[in-house]
């Protein structure tokens, strides 16, 4: 929705008897809801204060206490202290006393009403909502349910009033608007299930080619109102074309007054029949608010598939909305005991064609009805077969428009008609069949314990329950993917009897990926089932270690390598070559070549973020290319107290075009100091500026180090400043690609001495940068063995706590870390000297159960023996470790 909001209008006299008209609207543009004169006032329904954190700007909800008023403890639930109905709530309250937007409609134009004599300052009708907006789960997982208390606060009567909606919707996102359709279930309308007549007076949105933005696939979106004051249900409902202002915007007070007063609905609206950006404005009333009295409403906010979804949706909500605690399970049953009932028959076995459902009535009150839905997946979802019948009454269920399953169930409701809250449910106590004259889908469930995880162990344990209404044997297909909608490969595929069946997946040759998706499908050979799993991560190896052993015998990239041991029985001392082609500047292609035997051990294989090659030689290789940007942690002085004095960033404040380049640079310093005349006593280098003939002099020189040269760039003065003859440390750096000539710019360094700590002779800032693979790059590396023989000795339980040495130890300037943990717990990793100072936290957080690595960076340290410690509740382990500068 673009907009959408409450509308509360009301018809009253003043003391002089004139008729008044008053909208209370929501609407926060000036030229579309109501406020004063000059629009610095907001007329009609305001937020009382009171009911939010005023130091963040989210609404109040029952799951966040952070937005909660300091005052509050518990939730304020809607029928207690602390009770919250749903999965999520929100709560606000509002009124309209800021309202002074009127129309007289008989009478002096320039009269008021004042609902509060004794406080002529309060103005609109005088009412205050508590409204409360419920996100619950189960089948009403894709509903908001929206309940206003409306209350006449005032002392005044209020005989008539409309309570509804404005909203504009954009069905396929903002800038798709121009194909919205309407419609709304008309009473008395046709509808194919008699069962569904309560799906009556919703209304419903869509687009007319089913595709929004991106050409993403839209639904439909729906209103139903739920409770309405005198059950008076839906009773007004326009279309019109969008207005951004006057006419058709809330603050026209006598359009709205028109709209929501009429007293029957046009079904040849326009926009009932053709696609087009519109505005959509619906009601219920008239009712009547004496002194003090309170009226609830109820709207049913809702997101439905297709338009038999919607039908179904519409109708369920109707009922579900009074039963939000009703469960889903089999066998269950529980409620007001006067209209207790119970679920004779189907309880079990095969049915098909016109089935009798019978229940037994115990209960107090003959005069209740009965809700009978259906569920074809064990409870997951429900669709109404009748409601409103007798509990005296009989029910066939003709089984042949429902599809053939195995897993039906049946769930009754006995309830007051006039109050669906006192009610009693039956669930059958077992699950049946139907089984008619056409061919039954295959139905699957899949049951993974590893979802959402990253699994560091092998064979995976896949299973599933597979089922048909008509054969006994089915042909399961399990495939594998890095990608959801990406080719998948196969692990499994085989006939097997109906029902659940494992198979063990051994992970340990396909690449570690943080990503996977299985593909499971069930087939009796003319219908298929398919279900995709939730992505999970796989990392299986013995140990691994990081890139210090690849040599770098051509290019300038920097990727990071890490080698996974797999099976340290395959591994062979053979040197390996890694080389590279790009295809389309995108994609990128890695061939790995063993230099003893000539073979190519892996060919043209996609480079992925995260993901590793397959397994050869019994080890793995993750690569973990960067686009070429700078490298912050690298780029610094060699004089830490400097690293504060520069800032360096893309992109630069001038320049055509701005591109990254894969240089790296130093900036070597003299003395800043000058003399009596401001010149540098120890000049360095000569520097263009971005005036093309002035130059500037530096204290320091720039060198490119990958091309080996004295570096091309500028000093970026202002116009106007004097004395461009010195270089001034508030002039910007900015470095330019080699030898260019023209415009064209990439990184910019500025400089601020003004604390006076300044660079001394000698003084080197690096600026490094990560460079990008490309097909000049050569890698070569051989598997060190003295890895293979730490894994072998360091054989730990999975279940236990665990702190792996460091590899390599001694190290210069950086060691990886080890650990794993059974149990998610709060982990501390910290590293200490030998007197035992702390000298650098490396993990201080929460980590799940599993195994976890770490790099750590001792460049910034003096040589010598340290210790690093690993902290999980009472498990504490240390280890020492050599670093040599």
């Amino acid at each position: 929705m673009f907009e959408f909001g409450p509308l509360a209008a009301g018809q009253v006299l003043s003391d002089n008897g004139d008729t008044i008209i008053i909208v209370d609207d929501s609407f926060v543009l000036t030229s579309q809801g109501g406020y004063s004169p000059d629009g610095s006032e907001k007329w009609g329904w305001l937020p009382d204060s009171g009911y939010a954190n005023p130091n963040q700007n989210e609404l109040e909800t029952s799951l966040n206490s952070l937005s909660w008023p300091t005052s509050w403890t518990e939730w304020p639930g809607e029928f207690g202290i602390d009770s919250v109905l749903s999965l999520n709530e929100a709560y606000y309250v509002m009124d309209d006393y800021s309202n002074r937007s009127k129309y007289v409609s008989f009478g002096n134009p320039d009269t008021n009403y004042y609902p509060f004599p004794s406080d002529t300052s309060k103005r609109g009708l005088g009412l205050r909502a508590e409204v409360r907006v419920y996100q619950f789960g189960g089948e009403l997982k894709d509903v908001l349910i929206v309940k206003y208390k409306l209350k006449n606060e005032s002392p005044k009567d209020l005989p008539k009033l409309y309570f509804g909606f404005h909203g504009d919707p954009h069905i396929g996102g903002y800038t798709d608007y121009a194909d919205d359709k309407i419609q709304f279930i008309r009473p008395g309308r046709p509808i194919w299930d008699s069962s569904l007549y309560w799906a009556k007076n919703s209304i419903y949105c869509w687009d007319d080619d089913w595709m929004g933005m991106g050409g993403a696939k839209t639904g439909i979106l729906g209103f139903k109102f739920l409770e309405t004051p005198n059950n008076n249900d839906l009773t007004s409902f326009h279309a019109a074309a969008y207005t951004n202002s006057f006419s058709n915007v809330p603050k026209n007070i006598p359009l709205m007054w028109e709209w929501l007063s009429a007293t029957s609905i046009d079904t040849n609206q326009t926009y009932f029949n053709d696609p087009g950006d519109y505005v959509i404005n619906f009601g219920t009333g008239p009712f009547s608010l004496v002194a003090g009295e309170s009226k609830e409403i109820a709207l049913a906010i809702f997101f439905s598939n297709d338009f038999k979804d919607l039908i179904y949706d519409a109708a369920n909500i109707n009922f579900i909305y009074y039963w939000p605690n009703i469960s889903n399970n089999i066998a269950y049953h529980g409620g007001n005991n006067n209209y207790e009932i119970q679920l004779t028959s189907p309880n079990d076995g095969i049915i098909n064609g016109e089935t009798p459902i019978t229940w037994q009535y115990s209960g107090a009150d003959p005069n209740a009805k009965v809700f009978i839905q259906c569920s074809s997946d064990l409870g997951k979802t429900w669709l109404p077969l009748v409601a409103d019948l007798s509990v005296t009454s009989a029910f066939i269920w003709n089984t042949n428009n429902f599809k053939d399953g195995v897993n039906y169930v049946l769930r009754i409701v006995a309830y007051d008609p006039n109050d669906k809250r006192k009610n009693y449910y039956d669930v059958v106590d077992n699950r049946f069949k139907i089984n008619n004259l056409v061919n039954a889908q295959p139905e699957l469930n899949l049951d993974l314990n590893f979802e959402g995880a990253v699994v560091n162990y092998s064979p995976l344990q896949i299973g599933w329950l597979a089922e048909d209404a008509d054969n006994s044997q089915l042909n399961i297909k399990i495939e594998y993917s890095l990608d959801s909608l990406g080719t998948y490969a196969e692990i499994f595929n085989n006939s097997l009897p109906v029902g659940g069946e494992i198979h063990f997946w051994d992970v340990t040759n396909i690449p570690n990926s943080p990503t996977y998706y299985l593909k499971i499908t069930a087939s009796d050979g003319n219908s298929d089932t398919t279900i995709i799993s939730k992505s999970f991560g796989i990392n299986y190896e013995t140990t691994s270690y990081v890139s210090n052993y690849f040599y770098h015998r051509q290019g300038n990239a920097t990727p990071e390598f890490l080698v996974q041991i797999i099976d340290t029985s395959q591994v062979i001392d053979d040197i390996y070559e890694l080389t590279f082609s790009v295809n389309n500047d995108t994609t990128k292609l890695m061939d790995i070549t063993n230099l003893n035997s000539g073979f190519i051990v892996l060919n043209d294989y996609l480079l992925q973020r995260g993901v590793s090659t397959p397994v050869f030689d019994g080890i793995k290789i993750l690569v973990t290319d960067y686009e070429t940007n700078l490298n912050y942690s690298l780029s610094k002085f060699n004089r830490d107290e400097l690293n504060q004095t520069d800032t360096i960033f893309f992109p630069p404040q001038v320049g055509n075009p701005k591109v990254r380049v894969p240089n790296d640079w130093v900036v070597v310093f003299n003395n800043l100091d000058t003399s009596s005349n401001g010149s540098y006593l120890y000049p360095s280098d000569t520097v263009r500026t971005n005036f093309t003939n002035v130059k500037v002099v530096t204290p320091f020189k720039i060198h490119n180090m990958t091309e080996k040269q004295v570096a091309t760039y500028i000093a970026f003065v202002t116009m106007g400043t004097k004395n461009l003859s010195r270089w001034k440390y508030s002039q910007p750096i900015i470095l330019q690609p080699q030898g260019a000539t023209d415009a064209t710019t990439t990184y910019q360094i500025k400089f601020d001495f003004s604390f006076g700590i300044q660079p001394h002779n000698g003084d080197t800032l690096k600026i490094i940068t990560y460079k990008e693979i490309t097909p000049d790059d050569i890698f070569q590396f051989a598997v060190d063995t003295t890895i293979i023989v730490s894994s072998v000795e360091e054989e730990i339980n999975e279940f236990d706590f665990a702190l792996f040495n460091n590899y390599p130890n001694p190290f210069t300037p950086t060691t990886r870390i080890n650990w794993q943990s059974p149990v998610g717990r709060w982990q501390t990793l910290k590293v200490y000297d030998v007197l035992g100072r702390e000298v650098a936290t490396l993990l201080n957080e929460w980590k799940e159960a599993g195994r976890y690595s770490i790099v750590f960076d001792a460049s910034k340290l003096a040589s010598g023996v340290y210790i690093y410690q690993l902290r999980v509740n009472d498990f504490v382990a240390s280890k020492k470790f050599l670093m040599i500068k």
